[in-house]
């Protein structure tokens, strides 16, 4: 009795650990997302409302979700600290994506309002172009990831009896 449920236990929980890694893409198109709102708003703001950095960047802190509200927080109080802010947020986003937010950061402020804009809409698009290429990897790997771990969960289970 006790190495059937043994066996349930180990084939529950590699499966658990194959949806949750599974997920893992998805994870990473959710936080695309939500920056790229956040850039949308930056954009609109600089160049419809005519609002200097720091102000933008309050009205984005209202409105975006952590940890990207707490980053355009600090922006708003010291506008200049864009790459220091962006290293902080090392742990929310892949490195390519704050690979192009630093580089985003090097031209706000530096130029007139519609290179930023340019700038921008530049990081807009190969947001686009990631989440293009993270929808046909997410739909591949999570098919893969449920499998393995149903899969070895079974041959775990079997190998133990």
């Amino acid at each position: 009795m006790l190495t059937v449920l043994g066996g349930i236990l180990v084939c529950l929980s590699t499966t658990l650990i194959g949806v949750y890694l599974g997920g893992a893409g998805g994870r990473r198109s959710k936080e695309l997302l939500e920056l790229k709102k956040s850039l949308i708003l930056l954009k609109s703001q600089i160049d419809f409302a005519a609002y200097t950095l720091p102000q933008a960047f309050a009205h984005i802190a209202e409105r975006a979700t952590a940890p990207l509200d707490g980053f355009y927080r600090k922006l708003a109080e010291a506008p200049d600290s864009w790459e220091v802010e962006a290293v902080k947020l090392k742990g929310n986003f892949h490195k390519d994506d704050l690979g192009n937010l630093a580089l985003l950061g090097a031209s706000l402020g530096q130029s007139d309002s519609c290179v930023q804009i340019n700038s921008i809409n530049m990081v807009i698009a190969t947001i686009d172009e990631t989440l293009g290429e993270l929808a046909a990897k997410n739909i591949k790997e999570t098919k893969m990831y449920r499998s393995l771990g149903v899969v070895s969960g079974l041959l775990i289970t079997i190998a133990l009896l």
